[in-house]
This record gives structure tokens, sequence and C-alpha cells, in this order.
């Protein structure tokens, strides 16, 4: 067993579900994949063809439409709703507001000095 590598027991069902969603964008993009291969391994034959071009462009064709298509479609399930952090969150009092209020000339001079100046922060 490999320590370095954290062991899982594969995509979850909702990873796969995703994924079966999006197949059929994944299968246009291969095939522009496919369409792009042609055209450089036609290279070697005298350049690509105008048959080579067409796949190329319906591929692409393909990918936009598909694309499209999936983006229409309503979102099979609601994100999960934020959690919130209070801490974060919460609006300061009205006696935080004072206390900031009356601290302010110290605050502002502090930011005011130098940096060599200010106090190290562990």
């Amino acid at each position: 067993m490999n320590k370095l590598l954290p062991t899982t027991a594969g995509p979850s069902v909702a990873d796969l579900d995703a994924i079966e969603g999006e197949w059929p964008l994944i299968a246009a993009d291969l095939d522009v994949l496919d369409a792009e291969i042609a055209i450089i391994n036609a290279a070697d034959q005298g350049g690509p063809s105008p048959l080579d071009w067409r796949r190329l462009r319906r591929a692409e064709a393909r990918v936009t439409r598909v694309a499209a298509e999936l983006a229409a479609r309503p979102a099979r399930r609601k994100a999960a709703p934020m959690k919130r952090n209070p801490l974060v969150d919460a609006l300061p009092s009205a006696a935080d507001l004072a206390a900031i209020e009356a601290r302010w000339p110290l605050i502002a001079t502090e930011l005011d000095a130098p940096t060599a100046a200010r106090k190290a922060v562990a």
C-alpha cells in the first residue's frame, strides 16, 4: 500500500451522475480532438483535404450546440446552502463602533507610522 497516495473508494454516485449528464459534451470534445489529430496527420500526405476541414468545423459546431443544450437544461438539484459564519457576517454593535471611534486616533497614528516602527505581530 502506498502511504503517499490517499485511498478512496472511487467517484461518488453524484460524481458519476454529473459525468453522465455532461457526457454528450465530452463526446463532442473528443470528436473535435479526433478531427484536429486527422488534420495534423494529413500534413504528411500533402495537407488536410477539404473533407478534413469540414469534419473539424462540424465537430466544433456540435460542441457549441451541445454546450448550449446543456446550459439550457434546468438544474437537476439545488446546491446546498452555504453555511454562514456568525463571526464574519455579524455587524458590529453600537458599543463596538463607539469603542473603535474612541480608539481611532491611536489606530490612525499606528497606521501612519513607518513600517519599521510598527510592532511585530506574532
